[in-house]
């Protein structure tokens, strides 16, 4: 039987404390998914940043994954999205990339961004599957472990 992922923002009363229950999940998606995670006050000050829309997906409760971007006029750049690996290949990164798409075309949102580290091929392909295409490389942009950046966009008429 196939579980109900619902994806929805991030409640205004899930990002009041810093020891917040929403925090505490994405770090722990975070340490487990990124060789690089970020902070629980990095994830605390996105989630409560202008100019930022910052996405849930949860199966029973639970928070499975998430996607952060930032936003100004007509752009946006994807900043995080993980899946947490018990939820992998379950649909969850494409329901929260599915959400992020209507609501870019619902806010007039024309050119998408993102990085991807040049050998995560799954997420690669998630993006290409979304109409996004590579633009360029940046040289030893992450680190832990030192790896190129594939910079990629899509653009909607």
């Amino acid at each position: 039987m196939k579980q109900q992922i619902e994806v929805r923002i991030f409640d205004p009363q899930d990002v009041l404390e810093a020891t917040n229950h929403s925090v505490s999940e994405i770090l722990a998606i975070e340490k487990c998914t990124f060789p690089d995670p970020w902070s629980s006050g990095s994830i605390e000050e996105t989630l409560k940043a202008p100019g930022y829309r910052n996405t849930g997906a949860w199966i029973e409760g639970k928070l499975a994954g998430y996607l952060f971007c930032s936003y100004v006029l007509d752009e946006t750049e994807i900043v995080k999205i993980a899946v947490a690996p018990k939820y992998q290949r379950r649909g969850i990164a494409t329901a929260l990339m599915n959400e992020f798409t209507e609501w870019c075309k619902a806010s007039g949102i024309h050119r998408w961004m993102l990085d991807v580290r040049a050998g995560n091929d799954c997420a690669a392909a998630l993006y290409r599957s979304f109409g996004f295409t590579e633009d360029g490389v940046r040289k030893n942009y992450y680190t832990d472990p030192v790896e190129d950046a594939v910079l990629m966009s899509r653009q909607i008429p």
